[in-house]
């Protein structure tokens, strides 16, 4: 991804304050870059911990009881989710990702919601964001209204 595309673009402070105070305090940031991390300790590209948040172990650092935050990029979140779900069930962490409101798609079908039992899949909490969030641009300014909306999805894992 190229610094400027709207993928690496920045949770705003308020919906991160709102969900770490909520869900946190995070310990990771899984999903992010140099400009727009949110927790000190953070994977993506130009970190010396993990330049790939998909092949490397969240596991790996010293966290008790790691609460991961992650905004994974919007244009492909499938492989974040995944990536989550597999460290929430192996590694022992929650989750909490921020993610488009897109619930006809492959991700949410096969990691959040049972279409079959018609509820949620177990370790699973859901919340719609009340209002579009216009993330932050690397310049600092805020980006315009997105099409779609967002959701928290949070996975418990084995804790």
């Amino acid at each position: 991804m190229e610094v400027g595309d709207s993928d690496c673009w920045a949770t705003p402070d308020e919906v991160f304050e709102e969900l770490n105070e909520r869900y946190g305090p995070f310990t990771l940031d899984a999903a992010a870059n140099e400009a727009n991390h949110k927790c000190d300790l953070w994977l993506g590209p130009g970190n010396k911990y993990g330049e790939d948040c998909l092949v490397c172990s969240w596991g790996e650092y010293d966290m008790r009881i790691p609460r991961v935050w992650m905004n994974p990029p919007y244009s492909n979140p499938a492989p974040f989710v995944a990536k989550a779900w597999r460290e929430a069930h192996v590694g022992n962490c929650m989750v909490t990702m921020l993610l488009p409101s897109t619930t006809e798609v492959g991700w949410w079908k096969d990691f959040v919601y049972d279409g079959e039992r018609r509820r949620f899949r177990p370790g699973v909490e859901v919340e719609f964001w009340p209002n579009r969030i216009r993330h932050i641009r690397p310049d600092g300014t805020r980006g315009g209204s997105p099409k779609f909306g967002s959701v928290v999805v949070t996975l418990y894992g084995g804790l």
